[in-house]
């Protein structure tokens, strides 16, 4: 009995090793076919949807500009108010890279920088206000990620992301941000206050 369940045990674990092999070809690349004819609109809804993570709230960029200096103090009472000191390092700069505020605005702002490239990529047909509000909220990104980081990773609409990205920094990054801005002011529609 005791070697039909050795057996058994040994045939389990075979199997089970043999069924992790993950052998997947990856096929990240979309057409503009793939997306249809509306999809300019829809793209640039998703930069405005990528907004919200690192802007909406008293997280990330708030948090990176206002906590880190004495205008804001965020409060740290009893047990779980404290969220393992995370405000205090801010707010002391005793933080580090893995630190998650600094993280997440980084990573964010790339998002937010990424898809208003990728909505920039050709074939799309989107009309010039649809790129100027992609040109301008890519900018104000941009802005936002020097300010907090003096650096920030960009590449051009259609070039492929398996290529390392390329680093602006200082005066390079402001003055792309406003050849930017003074570029697609004139395409910027009048209103709603919450468009570009």
């Amino acid at each position: 009995m005791k070697k039909i369940l050795g057996a058994a045990a040994m045939l389990a674990l075979l199997q089970l090793a043999d069924s992790c092999k993950i052998n997947e070809e990856f096929q990240a690349a979309v057409t503009p076919e793939q997306l249809g004819s509306s999809s300019a609109s829809a793209l640039l809804d998703g930069v405005y949807n990528a907004m919200r993570s690192p802007y909406q709230g008293a997280t990330q960029v708030f948090a990176l500009s206002e906590v880190t200096t004495d205008e804001r103090i965020m409060p740290t009472r009893a047990g779980d108010w404290d969220d393992n000191g995370k405000w205090r390092s801010l707010h002391q700069h005793t933080w580090d890279a893995n630190h998650p505020e600094i993280r997440d605005a980084f990573a964010n702002l790339g998002g937010v920088i990424f898809a208003a490239t990728d909505m920039l990529r050709p074939g799309f047909g989107a009309s010039a206000q649809q790129q100027g509000e992609a040109r301008f909220l890519r900018a104000f990104t941009i802005y936002w990620m020097l300010d907090l980081f003096d650096q920030v990773p960009y590449r051009e609409p259609g070039e492929g992301v398996s290529n390392n990205a390329r680093v602006r920094k200082g005066t390079e990054a402001l003055d792309y941000v406003i050849s930017e801005v003074t570029a697609v002011i004139a395409n910027l529609p009048d209103a709603p206050a919450y468009r570009a």
